[in-house]
């Protein structure tokens, strides 16, 4: 019985060898699409659809509240404040609110 408990023995620490490699494998694929997924993904946008004809990038008709001022930065992440007057006005709604506390320089008057 010796030798047949130690060949039992044997596959099932290959059996678990096995299962681990896996189980890390799929750990490793999980981590590397986290890293690959765009961060804009998920993100759930508060402000109500607009109607054709309208600019994404005029300015709003009435003030942004808080929650619509962060989810207009986050969709407007890549506009320039200077040439988007959504992104302009989200800014300067969450900076009167101290959500954002901007570095002013002299050279920026």
């Amino acid at each position: 019985m010796g030798s047949a408990g130690q060949e039992i023995t044997g596959l099932v620490v290959a059996g678990l060898g096995v299962f681990v490699a896996a189980v890390f494998d799929v750990l490793a694929v999980s981590a590397r699409n986290d890293r690959r997924r765009p961060r804009s993904q998920g993100v759930v946008s508060l402000m109500p659809a607009r109607p054709a004809g309208v600019s994404l990038h005029e300015t709003p008709k009435r003030p942004l509240t808080i929650c619509q001022a962060h989810s207009t930065m986050q969709q407007h992440c890549g506009c320039r404040r200077s040439q988007c007057r959504q992104k302009d006005a989200a800014y300067m709604t969450l900076v009167d609110v101290g959500h954002i506390k901007p570095a002013w320089r002299s050279d920026w008057s």
